[in-house]
């Protein structure tokens, strides 16, 4: 096992570290934290809701570890019971609790982080890690309650989609993605199919998306325009 080597800090001895070690430490933090917003421990470092609203959002909050030491982040949004996604040349749905995935986020400015474990020892590392989570999640609380509506959600999606390739950045900072698909099937649930079909048909078409994939993905677009 690799083990994470704490650098001399102020002159005292290194203190050997394992994240593997700090990991469930650091999970319960973090579900202790997201329970008043009713988000459950899903899979290694990402918490959903149980159940999507009437409107097929699921929000999430996530904590992102880029490994080999490098600092830790947080980001939270939603996953979107109508968007689906590609796995290879396969199309998917993530409609429940254990599959849900990012398809509207939101990445916080850069001071949200926590640097990894070797870096600091373990005392300092719990502390920030408290920290960042506590700093994180006061702003998803803030977007959940600007994000509440469909139409709201929508219009997010407008912006976080202008250039897909790049992040939208927002006044404070922070940068806000999608998914590939989430537009396009949100506007057709959103009832403006004409325009879902035009924009999904334009990213299909910039993705080289195969083409018995992209008349799934297009059927499907219809089917979520029906959806009540």
């Amino acid at each position: 096992m690799k083990r994470l080597i704490d650098l001399f800090r102020g002159g005292s001895p290194a203190e050997t570290i394992e994240w593997s070690r700090l990991k469930p430490r650091a999970i319960d933090i973090v579900t202790a934290a997201v329970a008043p917003l009713d988000l459950h421990h899903q899979s290694s470092l990402q918490w959903v809701a149980r159940d999507s609203n009437a409107h097929g959002a699921r929000r999430l909050f996530r904590v992102h570890d880029a490994g080999a030491g490098r600092p830790f982040s947080v980001n939270w949004g939603y996953s979107f019971d109508f968007v689906p996604h590609l796995s290879g040349k396969t199309v998917h749905w993530h409609r429940t609790f254990k599959s849900a995935r990012r398809d509207l986020w939101v990445i916080p400015p850069e001071e949200l982080v926590t640097r990894a474990p070797q870096h600091e020892g373990e005392a300092v590392f719990l502390e920030k890690w408290h920290a960042m989570i506590d700093g994180g999640l006061e702003q998803a609380a803030k977007f959940f309650d600007i994000s509440e509506t469909a139409e709201s959600r929508v219009a997010l999606l407008l912006r976080a989609s202008a250039d897909i390739a790049h992040p939208a950045k927002q006044p404070d900072g922070s940068s806000l993605m999608a998914s590939q698909f989430a537009l396009p099937f949100a506007l057709a649930r959103d009832g403006d199919l004409h325009e879902a079909k035009r924009l999904l048909s334009s990213r299909l078409e910039e993705r080289s998306v195969p083409e018995d994939a992209g008349k799934t993905l297009l059927a499907n677009l219809e089917k979520v325009a029906e959806m009540p």
